[in-house]
């Protein structure tokens, strides 16, 4: 039939990426410009999830006298140790592991402003989740799995 055609179902649309490395505003916006560009994968009324996995948190050195912060020095070059995400690896502490993924996630947020007023126009939103674990490829999965998206972008 002449001018048939079915109505979109909101879905989601998850860029998975290793929220462990620094990545900037300008790496995210040409990622999601080329994919609303493309015109087949995001439509009005979806969410594109920005999935960071932590693979490391970084927690403060031992022997500094601030133990309780994460230092950062003018080269952001972070003064502590790092160990895997998980309650059961030696010296990984929920509170670090919390901290961590709330800081990454304001960071991201702020990242992606210019790029979720772009998207909001299209009447796309962005979300962000920033998740810890190891191996990288099963907690992404996990993830994938729960969000059941239509369109999964791997940042490697």
């Amino acid at each position: 039939m002449e001018g048939n055609t079915t109505p979109h179902t909101p879905s989601y649309v998850v860029i998975a990426f290793d929220a462990t490395k620094d990545h900037n505003e300008r790496e995210f916006r040409i990622i999601i410009n080329h994919i609303r560009v493309r015109g087949d994968i995001l439509h009005g009324g979806d969410t594109l999830l920005m999935l960071g996995v932590l693979h490391r948190v970084t927690h403060p050195s031992k022997h500094s006298y601030l133990s309780s912060y994460i230092l950062i020095n003018d080269d952001f070059d972070v003064l502590g140790y790092q160990s895997k995400p998980s309650p059961e690896s030696f010296g990984t502490s929920l509170r670090a592991m919390e901290e961590e993924i709330s800081n990454k996630v304001d960071s991201y947020v702020k990242l992606l402003h210019q790029s979720a007023e772009e998207c909001e126009e299209q009447g796309v939103s962005i979300g962000v989740k920033i998740t810890a674990g190891v191996p990288i490829k099963n907690v992404v999965l996990q993830e994938v799995v729960a969000s059941k998206p239509a369109w999964v972008v791997l940042d490697r």
